[in-house]
């Protein structure tokens, strides 16, 4: 995904490229081949049997074609508009309807101002069908279709506490009369959209311009359970010009009934265009170990465009009783990490330590020729402060344009791999990367870890480019079968690719065919 921005409202829309070289081949796993051909490839792996390492950097991939008979991937429902350009920016996994098997939710965005979700239902026999109408039935759901711009990040928790899931649906980049929704399970089954009037405090005095007139203000909705009550809790995030502010909704509910009331303790702000303006996928996690879940993000500068310019991370420390302070600089051992524009972030023990660890994708320069940047790994410490710790490590600081990341064991050796989705500067066989943890955070790449991929989609990219094969633009890893293996679910991003499921053989090659 590359954002084009078209407003200084921060109206977003997408435009999406893939660079590099042919369509993805091969089917060789560095970890089977025993045999004298296999080379040593400078990324941590090996290259397939047969190949020479002039045919893999060119692109040459014919010495191990993919292979029809060795197929295992499911292809899910879509498109879902007839935009030439939609593409999938998020996926959710969740048992919705609670037959024991996860379904999944879908971003849908057609480059243009309008996104929506839907719901593929998991019919247990590795199929999957698009209930969305069914679930989301519009005169429940006035929203639903026409969210605005891009859903970025999807929450499905238990929202209200009746013991049904919810969904939040977050938007990276709002703009003047724009907030993520909250859809609320009912006991029949279906969702019905939480009116606005739920959430007090969307007026505030703007007094960042020259007009210095109450607005209706954009919101985003991070749910965190701010002092440790068992509920969820939303941190909002308005939007406005050139600066970020924040303040805190405490969750009130009662008897299934969505309730908050706005917490009076005041929350930083952040002024000015060095400030991070687009908060894409944040990360909640205890960072200083006292007990309270704390907020992680990263994101792009605005300067009525995105600019070429890096920014620090930011993390917002909970004190337990609704108030949070920037700690960044108080939790990162050395120097605190800055990108261009920073993405997804998950958390994980990467490193065996039992202490979460955060995993940052970095994007690079939203314009062309999208050069991307590196990929943070903030590990644990045990003087209880994080360490940029792949710095030097080819894996995380060769400059990619990495979309969406995932973090799962699929291997089954209790230790968290990653998978990278790059959507620019790589040939098509880099765009999607399959990393194996030894367990103590050192990471060995598999070589073609998607050898089929020509055979699940058309060949070619958009405006001309090659090898967008396996170019996803969002990733998730869970078990969907549940036969113990971790399997790996990526959102199309274009009509040049499609949304699969690549099923895990339990081999723990970390090749998914």
């Amino acid at each position: 995904m590359i954002k084009l921005n078209l407003s200084p409202l921060f109206f977003t829309v997408a435009f999406l490229t893939a660079c590099g070289g042919g369509g993805s081949g091969g089917t060789a796993d560095s970890s089977e081949d025993n045999s004298e051909n296999s080379i040593e490839a400078s990324a941590g792996g090996s290259y397939p049997d047969g190949c020479t390492p002039s045919d893999w950097e060119s692109g040459s991939y014919q010495c191990n074609p993919a292979d029809i008979s060795t197929k295992n991937a499911t292809i899910l429902p879509g498109p879902f508009s007839n935009s030439d350009r939609e593409l999938i920016p998020e996926i959710a996994v969740a048992d919705l309807n609670k037959d024991g098997l996860l379904d999944v939710l879908v971003s849908v965005t057609d480059y243009a101002a309008v996104a929506t979700f839907k719901v593929l239902i998991n019919e247990g026999n590795r199929s999957f069908t698009d209930q969305t109408d069914t679930l989301f039935p519009s005169s429940q759901n006035q929203s639903q279709a026409q969210l605005p711009f891009w859903i970025s990040k999807f929450y499905t928790l238990d929202m209200n506490g009746d013991g049904r899931v919810d969904i939040v649906a977050n938007t990276s980049n709002p703009g003047i009369g724009v907030v993520d929704r909250i859809f609320i399970q009912q006991e029949n089954g279906t969702f019905s959209e939480e009116p606005l009037a739920t959430f007090p405090g969307r007026e505030y005095e703007d007094f960042s311009s020259s007009t210095g007139v109450s607005v209706r203000q954009g919101n985003s909705f991070y749910p965190i359970d701010a002092d440790n009550d068992g509920d969820f809790d939303l941190l909002v995030a308005d939007f406005h010009e050139e600066t970020l502010f924040w303040r805190l909704l405490i969750n009130n509910s009662t008897n299934g009934v969505l309730s908050f009331v706005s917490s009076d303790i005041p929350l930083p702000s952040f002024n000015g265009t060095d400030q991070i303006a687009f908060i894409d996928d944040p990360v909640v996690v205890d960072v200083n170990h006292d007990g309270f879940m704390d907020f992680v993000y990263a994101g792009p500068k605005w300067k009525g465009g995105f600019v070429n310019e890096t920014n620090t991370i930011k993390i917002l420390l909970n004190n337990g009783t609704y108030g949070f302070s920037d700690g960044t600089a108080s939790v990162i051992d050395g120097e605190v990490p800055a990108l261009i524009h920073g993405g997804s972030l998950i958390s994980g023990d990467f490193n065996g330590d039992a202490d979460d660890d955060i995993l940052i994708a970095g994007g690079g320069y939203d314009a062309f020729p999208f050069n991307g940047e590196r990929n943070v790994l903030l590990l644990s410490q045990s003087n209880g402060l994080y360490s940029d710790a792949k710095t030097d490590d080819p894996l995380f600081a060769t400059p990619r344009f990495t979309h969406s990341l995932a973090a799962g064991d699929l291997n089954n050796d209790g230790s968290l791999d990653i998978v990278f989705s790059d959507v620019a500067n790589g040939s098509s066989w880099q765009l999607g990367k399959v990393l194996i943890n030894d367990g103590a955070g050192n990471f060995t790449e598999v070589i073609n870890p998607f050898p089929n991929a020509q055979l699940y989609g058309t060949s070619g990219g958009e405006f001309g480019l090659e090898g967008s094969l396996n170019a996803w633009t969002s990733t998730k890893i869970a078990d969907m079968d549940n036969d113990g293996n971790n399997d790996i679910i990526l959102g199309y991003s274009s009509h040049e690719t499609n949304s699969i499921i690549y099923w895990n053989d339990g081999s723990g090659t970390g090749v998914f065919k």
